[in-house]
């Protein structure tokens, strides 16, 4: 961690502390997700990223609410004491850092939707969505209090029974999913896979409108580490196969587990078998060990991210570095020395 960060954090241990003493209040330091992590050097939440800056305010008896590891990058963050109540005794209360993914770590829960006057031309709304390649508009004459949604189908459906559409407000439907902006993702998400869509609701007013579209980018965000990782493991399971005695297998194993195959093998105990120059010989593959176990290692420290869920997503470097391992690994297969590629 940068000096600047850890001088920041001790000098808000020191204003918060002095404030006790003197009988007042410690006032809360602010400033975003990404401030913190910028001021730490860093751009993104990895692993050993969290860890670190929890290290850091631990070491000064200081905490973030809310907690900075799952909320949205740019969202704001206060920086106060952990322990230490305002007379200046140490509570027993020990803070727990929230484990719950909440809707806010989406960028989308932060944007502001484009909404619709009720009193608007129908055509200006279809308009709107069509321009911006929308499914339905919030319909509303402010932020705070909305009448309903406008939508492809709430239009059709008026319009399949004859009803006479010239104004946004004959073709509303007054019901609005809404959600409050710290509610769990999990909660919301039922809603959105139903109705396409849940606005986002703080301090009383529509912050952002998460869809089924942002959704999907989420997903293809997170799932395509997974679906990498699952595929480089699958190849070495192939490569490996039948190549080696259960006692090899064993020495790669950590110790109190036991080998009955290659499949018991984790990326770790593939990185320690491979290792072994007479292990690679074993695989008859013209091609650096070193090298190739290096980038093997390099995937296993990013797994440690990716199963663990990061609002801001895998950093594009280390997507590279799987996506190249892939790569590596469908050529081979693509030039026989793998039998058979994933299933």
């Amino acid at each position: 961690m940068k000096a600047e960060a850890q001088a920041y954090l001790e000098n808000v241990a020191k204003e918060a502390r002095d404030a006790i003493k003197g009988g007042a209040a410690p006032s809360p330091q602010r400033l975003t997700v990404r401030d913190l992590l910028r001021l730490s050097g860093y751009a993104r939440r990895g692993s050993g990223v969290v860890s670190e800056i929890r290290n850091a305010l631990e070491k000064h008896g200081l905490r973030t609410l809310p907690d900075f590891e799952n909320t949205w990058i740019d969202g704001e963050i206060s920086v106060e004491l952990d322990r230490e109540s305002a007379n200046g005794s140490i509570s027993t209360e020990v803070a727990v850092e929230d484990p719950t993914v909440r809707i806010d770590a989406l960028a989308a829960a932060h944007r502001a939707p484009t909404v619709v006057d009720p009193d608007s031309p129908l055509d200006a709304a279809t308009t709107l969505m069509l321009l911006n390649d929308y499914s339905q508009l919030p319909v509303t004459k402010d932020r705070r209090k909305i009448q309903g949604m406008i939508s492809w189908k709430s239009i059709g459906s008026r319009l399949s029974s004859g009803v006479t559409c010239s104004l946004v407000r004959h073709c509303v439907n007054p019901e609005a999913k809404e959600v409050r902006l710290r509610s769990p993702l999990l909660d919301a998400v039922a809603d959105i896979a139903t109705h396409g869509y849940t606005l986002v609701r703080a301090d009383g007013e529509i912050v952002g409108i998460v869809t089924t579209s942002d959704l999907s980018r989420e997903f293809l965000e997170l799932a395509s580490p997974f679906l990498l990782i699952g595929e480089i493991e699958r190849y070495l399971h192939i490569l490996a196969h039948g190549r080696f005695t259960r006692e090899e297998l064993q020495a790669a194993l950590p110790e109190g587990l036991i080998a009955s195959g290659t499949a018991d093998l984790t990326l770790g105990g593939y990185c320690r078998l491979l290792q072994n120059p007479e292990h690679w010989e074993k695989l008859h593959l013209q091609f650096s060990r070193g090298e190739f176990t290096r980038r093997l290692e390099e995937v296993r420290n990013i797994r440690n991210d990716v199963v663990h869920f990061r609002p801001d997503g895998l950093a594009p470097e280390n997507l590279q570095v799987l996506q190249g391992l892939v790569a590596f690994l469908r050529h081979l297969a693509r030039m026989g020395v793998v039998e058979h590629g994933p299933s």
